[in-house]
């Protein structure tokens, strides 16, 4: 038999999968902003290799970095809720009376994605067909006041005003908004560079993206950092701010592929450019989102303590966040050009954000990785 590749839910089952989804995205970009610096085995790795810590990044900044990353991927998913906020209505909205959910992610799937880029392509054309606002409200008021409506369909056609009306609400508001893209020969929303410290004759700049992952339905957040000299510069700052422009060039070689380890990309970069000493690399994968909706997973196996939490409470889940990185603060000055000094270990830390309850069961669910949980 042929497994389903995703789930199409709707109504309040729609609405509770959202909900919770946010709610998991929420506390894990809390959590990223909120994280301190951490002593490791990472720490006792550098002391032994004599690194120039003065060289690296603050890890509270890292985090922070990929909080605002896991933030974007947030708001995109929001997109496919029912908005209502009673202090600000005219925020309100919503398009979709179902959504499917990936199988193999947890998330909603790739083609729910695709839809969400077209519904904002053919905007203006849609928006045509929906009636405007004041339409509404005389429609509304003749529903209401009048009685060619029979009473029995009154609350049905309100709905329909009312729906009609935030469906208005959501197309004009996406036209502005900076979707993800789901393209795998691109980026999910174009890298950002910004500058760190200038130091005049060199500079450390921080350069952050996200990549869509089709085979798996997940999207990676990467943060780079590195230090830039004034030869053969590939990041040209905007003057009066602290951002940069990326070169075409060094665009290109950013679209790694998801195989590609923390340490390998950083080494890429030190190869190929001679103006950029890349002192650290971060890619995290956000998710996947172990619930009752994840039949079919990918490489990445869900924790045995999912299938116990959906025992015995089917309607919760975990979500997984996992950072393989990469730190390369020192240079070998050998040869005729310094190049950074690589180190080929995998450094990983895993964040799982699960009910407070099922905390303790969470850390014991990936030994030899260094853990925290986020409790929901």
């Amino acid at each position: 038999m042929r497994k389903a590749r995703f789930h199409t839910i709707s109504g309040e089952e729609q609405a509770r999968y959202l909900l919770q989804l946010d709610s998991f995205l929420e506390i894990l970009t809390v959590g990223l902003n909120n994280t301190p610096e951490r002593i490791s085995a990472l720490k006792n790795f550098g002391e032994q290799q004599d690194w120039n810590w003065a060289r690296l990044p603050m890890q509270q900044k890292t985090y922070q970095s990929l909080g605002k990353l896991v933030q974007q991927v947030r708001e995109n998913y929001q997109w496919f809720d029912w908005k209502t906020d009673f202090d600000d209505p005219a925020q309100n909205r919503g398009y979709f009376e179902k959504i499917e959910i990936s199988a193999e992610s947890g998330f909603p799937w790739m083609f729910q994605i695709m839809e969400l880029h077209r519904l904002q392509r053919e905007a203006p054309k849609l928006l045509e067909q929906l009636p405007s606002y004041q339409q509404a409200a005389l429609t509304l008021r003749d529903v209401l006041l009048t009685d060619y409506v029979p009473g029995n369909e009154v609350q049905a056609k309100t709905n329909e005003i009312h729906a009609a009306a935030l469906k208005r609400n959501f197309l004009e508001q996406l036209q502005t908004f900076n979707l993800l893209g789901w393209d795998s020969s691109a980026f999910s929303v174009e890298p950002q560079a910004t500058k760190v410290i200038p130091l005049g004759v060199e500079d450390l700049w921080n350069i952050s993206l996200i990549r869509y992952s089709p085979a798996a339905g997940l999207f990676h957040a990467y943060v780079i950092d590195l230090w830039q000299d004034r030869s053969e510069p590939q990041i040209r700052e905007v003057q009066g701010t602290s951002q940069g422009v990326i070169s075409a060039d060094l665009q290109r070689t950013l679209k790694f592929s998801e195989e590609n380890a923390a340490w390998y990309i950083l080494k890429t970069i030190d190869e190929k450019f001679n103006s950029l000493h890349p002192v650290h690399v971060s890619r995290a994968v956000i998710g996947p989102f172990e619930t009752r909706y994840l039949t079919h997973p990918g490489d990445l196996k869900p924790l045995p303590l999912t299938a116990e939490l959906l025992q015995n409470e089917l309607d919760t889940g975990v979500l997984r966040f996992n950072r393989q990185y990469s730190y390369a603060p020192n240079k070998d000055t050998s040869g005729t050009v310094s190049r950074q000094i690589i180190h080929q270990e995998n450094w990983n830390d895993e964040i799982i954000v699960c009910p407070g309850a099922y905390s303790s069961a969470a850390a014991q669910s990936v030994l030899g990785t260094d853990v925290r949980i986020f409790k929901v």
